[in-house]
């Protein structure tokens, strides 16, 4: 849980260059609309244990982190914490080496 509430806390704000994350942290590339999904973490840790609906609606359709097609424009459906589990075995992570490490070791 405090891993939870610290990562959530992060400000996230665009930069000319890459994002600023907070903690000394600015990323390469502008990353802020996927580490909104952070936020998603947020709503769900607070919707619980008071409305378990929400947190799980939250995990299934995401909030936060806008989706955009390969023209630029937002689509309608967010980036859910549920997606990246269910994505995983159609091997959109297959190349990513956190991804690789964790499922081999």
């Amino acid at each position: 849980i405090l891993l939870l509430t610290a990562c959530c806390s992060i400000p996230v704000t665009s930069a000319a260059q890459g994002t600023d994350l907070g903690g000394g942290v600015i990323t390469r590339t502008p990353v802020s609309d996927q580490s909104r999904i952070a936020y998603d973490l947020r709503q769900m840790f607070e919707s619980l244990p008071d409305d378990g609906n929400r947190a799980k609606n939250v995990y299934m359709a995401g909030f936060y982190s806008a989706l955009y097609d390969s023209f630029g424009n937002a689509l309608p459906n967010k980036r859910s914490i549920r997606s990246f589990s269910t994505e995983a075995g159609n091997g959109k992570f297959s190349s990513e080496p956190t991804f690789l490490f964790h499922m081999a070791g």
